[in-house]
Order: C-alpha cells, then structure tokens, then sequence
C-alpha cells in the first residue's frame, strides 16, 4: 500500500468483504450515537454492504475506506467523502470509529489522510464534515 495512505497510527484501505464483521461489532458497541436510534441490521445486510463496497467504484471521487490500526492491523472504523462539487471544489466527508477504539488519535490520523488526498491529489480547496452538536470529541477535532 502507498505510503501517502499510511501514517504512524492508522492505514487506509479498502473495505474487504471479511470487514462485515468488524462493522456490524460496531454497530452493536454502538449504543453510543447518542441520541440516535437506528433500526437494527441482518447480519446479511452487513454482509452484502461490505461486499458492494469491496468492489464499488469511486464514482466522482465518492467512496469510503476502512481505517486500520499500523499497530495491530485490526480494522478501528471508516472515513469516506460523499457529495461532492467538483465544479465549486468542495467535498462532504464522515468518519467513524469504533467505541473501544476512541481516543487514540485514529480520527484524527484518518482526516489528515484524507483531506492531504483530496486537497493535494484531487485539487478541492473546500470540505464539510456533519457533527451531531453533543459529540465534543468530534467538534474538538473539526
């Protein structure tokens, strides 16, 4: 993997299909979106997501990568860019990262990775990220 998608904490990649797992552990840890309820999901459903997105193309420079830990190589969550404005150079992009993985600069890593990609490599000067209001360690990051 290039190095431009590695650094000291985290490797990005992209999603296998064994990933489904991981995600849907997510998932159940995550009684912690505070305030949000989802609607709960088939093991299947899991499985056919990380299926589609093992083999889905980055249409308009859209897609989303698993977030893996250097240090152990254990998959700790996802970052992705979606909407986005080519024309006006802007992007929207959402990361998420495992309950027991918070707070060990994965996010943080992940979001350097990614905005050095799209600002240097794809030339966008402007991003949106979506915070939930009572997420501070989400808006301490942004």
């Amino acid at each position: 993997m290039a190095l431009s998608w590695t650094g000291n904490r985290v490797r990005l990649r992209a999603v296998e299909p064994d990933d489904w797992t991981a995600f849907a552990r997510f998932a159940d840890d995550d009684g912690a979106r505070e305030g949000r309820l989802d609607l709960p999901r088939s093991a299947e459903s899991y499985r056919a997501w990380a299926k589609e997105q093992a083999v889905a193309e980055c249409d308009d420079d859209r897609f989303r990568l698993a977030i893996e830990a250097t240090a152990t190589g254990e998959l700790v969550g996802s970052v992705g860019s979606h909407r986005t404005g080519r024309c006006s150079g802007w992007f929207e992009f959402d990361i998420a990262i495992g309950a027991r993985h918070r707070r060990n600069g994965y996010a943080t890593e992940a979001v350097v990775l990614l905005l050095r990609f799209m600002f240097a490599e794809r030339r966008y000067h402007k991003c949106l990220g979506a915070v939930l209001a009572h997420n501070e360690a989400s808006l301490a990051l942004f």
